[in-house]
This record gives C-alpha cells, structure tokens and sequence, in this order.
C-alpha cells in the first residue's frame, strides 16, 4: 500500500500502510523474494527486488547475503513491505520479524527490524525490536562488493543505523552513522544583536543582510546547526532553521549549564561573657565551597579557604585573631552545583 508522509520518524516501528508478504508462516533457510524499486542501487545493481533470507540477511536486486542483521541459523515469520513518499522524497520500507534459532519462538529471541531506502540512495535500518537476550550471537555486517561494514548492533538496545553512499548514483563507498536522518533541505544561519552569521572555517562570520530570506539561507546557510561551543560564544544566540520538509521537526537542543558562582555572608558572634575559646568547627557542605573571614566588620577578608581546610585551621589561633567585639564575618562561595547546609561553631565556656 502507498502511503505519503510527511516525517521519516512516522515510518518506525509500525506495520500502518504495509503490505504482509508472509504471514505467522516459518521460514527457515529459504528467501522471500520482495518486489523493490527501480531508482535503488546497490552495488550497481537496481533493487528492483529484495531477497529476504530466513537466517536474517537481505540482498538487494540479487540472491546475496549483502545486509546481515544477526545472521545465523534463524527463523522468519513475517515480512511486510511498503512504498510512497516522505517528505517529498520516494521511499521503499521492509518490515521482518523472526526468531534467533529456527527452533525456538521464545519472546526473548525475537528480532524485528525495518530497511528503508530512499530515492536520494541513503538507506536506515531500524533495529525496532532487539533480541532480549545474548545466548544468540549473530553477524552484523553491510557487504557491498569489496566493501565490509561491520554494524553496532547488541542484545536489548534499540538501534538506528543511516548508511550514506560517497557514490549515490551506483550505491558504493558506504558509510554508516547512528541516528534518524534528516529528509528535506534544512539551512541553519545564527542571529544575535541584530547580526545574521554563517559558519565558516569552524568561525562565525558575519552576514552584510540583516534580513532572512530563503535565497539567503541557500546561499550562506550551513547544512548542520552551529557545534555547542562556538554557538556559546555569542551573546544571546539565536538559530534560525529554514526547510522545504512540509512537516519539519522542531528544533531542540540539550543544554548543560553551571549556576554563577553564589556568595553567602553570615556574622558569627562570640561577645558573650561565658564564651572563652573556640572548641571545634563543623559543617555539611560540598568540599569546594570556600570561606573567607574579616576580623573588620567586612572590610577586608582574608583568602578564601575551600571548606575542609576552613574547619581544619588551628580554632586556637583564629580566637586569638578575634576582634575586642569577638565579632568573625564569613563569606561563603558556592561554585557550579555546590551546597552548604549549615556551619557550626562549638565553643568553650567559662568553668569547663
């Protein structure tokens, strides 16, 4: 059944809109022949169809073990198979579940993954449904002539693989990375105090137009949106995206941040009479908090001292270095994600 879509994302993990070629029905050496496309190449070869092996390989225009996912002495039960559009873009989508052991249909040994290929040559493997267990081993490799991908695949972790062909036109010199790809054209410039920049040799470099426009997206846009670091080197940064995708994913960002440094000041008075020296000092409190005294009423402090050498000082000494008023200022600096909970003076008292 066709189907027009308008995100690569809604082709995962559903049978929505596919045909089943084989149904609940066990296959064990044998190869499903699939009907493909014409505008697919692999290997120079037009997947006009997919063979679908029930030891868990594909082979694409051919009867080859081109794509192994978990290849071994396995089983297949279902295949489905899909074509339409997304994003404009012609897709072709092949759904296939079996088992690790063709003699087992134990839940744990289940394996369901999908093959997308798309008309601009790229293809994405969705491991949708691992095995949950690794008494299986199995072999994951792309093969494409003298080609060899070994491919990230493990018991229990839900993968997508997108393989990038250098050579499209023949589907050779592949090249394969984790993650969805992007369908569509998508153009990233960066705005801030009024100035539009692209990136250029790893560097920001400012735009004479201050307005967007879609010329000028396609002409000075990058593909990728600015690296983290460089976007951090401008004041209040904003990232414009422009796509022709119909229904383009909103932009999001993972964003890791350290609070400013936070200063606290507390008074600690030691003027009454029964008080006569200072028996010990104790706190909760991350050890990167820092201390600072003044014997001044705040004019001057002393070097901030990270809290355990603070609480470690000689408590002889710092009564001695009490003012008449035997008043102590305290500053504390908190650092990044620091805490301090409390800090207790014990003190002596007259008569003990």
């Amino acid at each position: 059944m066709d189907g027009n879509y308008s995100r690569l994302p809604a082709l995962l993990d559903t049978v929505q809109g596919m045909t089943i070629l084989r149904e609940n029905s066990k296959n064990d050496d044998g190869t499903d022949c699939v009907p493909g496309v014409e505008w697919f190449r692999f290997n120079g070869v037009a997947a006009t169809n997919l063979y679908v092996n029930g030891n868990l390989w594909v082979g694409f225009g051919t009867s080859a073990e081109q794509l192994k996912i978990w290849r071994r002495d396995a089983a297949v039960y279902n295949v489905w198979h899909q074509q339409g559009t997304v994003a404009g873009l012609a897709f072709f989508k092949l759904r296939v579940q079996g088992y690790l052991h063709f003699s087992t249909t134990a839940a744990e040994h289940s394996i369901t993954y999908e093959l997308i290929l798309l008309q601009d040559g790229r293809m994405v493997l969705n491991l949708c449904q691992p095995p949950a267990s690794a008494s299986y081993s199995g072999e994951h490799r792309l093969l494409c002539g003298s080609e060899t991908l070994d491919l990230p695949l493990a018991a229990g972790q839900k993968t997508v693989l997108t393989f990038t062909p250098g050579d499209a036109e023949n589907g050779k010199s592949w090249a394969v990375t984790e993650g969805v790809p992007r369908v569509g054209n998508f153009r990233f410039l960066t705005g801030s105090g009024g100035i539009l920049y692209t990136v250029q040799d790893g560097a920001f470099a400012p735009l004479a137009e201050a307005a967007l426009s879609e010329a000028l997206f396609l002409a000075q846009g990058t593909e990728d949106p600015p690296p983290p670091a460089l976007l951090a080197s401008l004041p209040s940064p904003t990232v414009y995206l422009w796509t022709d995708a119909p229904d383009p994913v909103p932009m999001q960002a993972a964003i890791t941040a350290d609070p400013p440094d936070q200063t606290l000041e507390a008074v600690c008075d030691m003027a009454h009479p029964s008080i006569v020296g200072i028996a010990k000092l104790t706190a909760a409190g991350s050890d990167t908090v820092t201390v600072a005294a003044s014997t001044d009423g705040g004019a001057h402090y002393t070097e901030g001292l990270p809290l355990p050498q603070f609480l470690a000082q000689d408590t002889a000494a710092l009564w001695q270095s009490l003012p008449t008023d035997h008043r102590l200022q305290l500053r504390f600096t908190l650092h990044g994600t620091d805490t301090l909970s409390w800090l207790k003076f014990s003190f002596i008292n007259e008569g003990d």
